[in-house]
């Protein structure tokens, strides 16, 4: 008896440490809306950020007030969390339309945390993160 219950024990740890363990399946197609308030013009400036994560793919759209980029990206996924790291703009040059060179090959743009079924954001080398809001929920799962 004193053997059975000590066997319990050990399957229970077992299938909780596998279950706390498991990895998330981060493919899919991902929108934040950024709303930067108003201009002197009373213009709404918003900004819609459109990230797609694919086996072996990753590419962050930005559109909206003054911005169109398109970034394509590598993940690294650890437990729960995804780090969107830079690779190029869409055109495989590391500057953008303007030839700036705002990000290096492998800066982690931001980061996303599965937490109790919230995605939370936490800004890191992205422009965005010269907002206020450094970490949050902001990117909502769609596909």
């Amino acid at each position: 008896m004193k053997n059975l219950l000590k066997n319990f024990c050990w399957l229970l740890i077992i299938i909780c440490t596998s279950a706390c363990t498991e990895e998330i399946n981060w493919n899919g197609v991902y929108i934040y809306e950024a709303d930067y308030g108003k201009n002197y013009a009373d213009n709404s400036m918003i900004v819609t950020h459109t990230l797609t994560i694919g086996d072996g793919s990753c590419n962050l759209e930005e559109v909206g007030y003054q911005t169109w980029n398109v970034i394509l990206c590598e993940t690294k996924v650890s437990e729960n969390v995804i780090r969107v790291n830079f690779k190029s703009y869409e055109d495989g040059l590391l500057k953008n339309q303007y030839g700036n060179a705002i990000y290096s090959v492998g800066d982690t743009l931001f980061s996303m945390t599965s937490d109790k079924g919230k995605i939370v954001t936490k800004w890191e080398k992205h422009h965005s993160s010269e907002n206020s809001v450094k970490e949050g929920e902001m990117f909502i799962k769609v596909e």
